[in-house]
């Protein structure tokens, strides 16, 4: 986790699925990123991948 004043970066996870799903349903967005919205079930398949194959790396001090 990196954290400031005004930002808490954390690391993806499964359960931030659904609520991303509301944020990256505008199909606007997707003009200029590409493809279409994903439906919560397949935006969850897609996170569950990338938590798996993207562990979280710690650096040893």
């Amino acid at each position: 986790m990196i954290s400031t004043d005004r930002l808490d970066l954390i690391p993806l996870r499964s359960e931030h699925a659904a609520e991303m799903t509301e944020v990256l349903s505008d199909p606007a967005l997707h003009t200029f990123t590409g493809g279409t919205p994903l439906t919560p079930a397949a935006l969850l398949a897609r996170y569950e991948r990338l938590a798996v194959a993207h562990p979280i790396r710690r650096c040893g001090g």
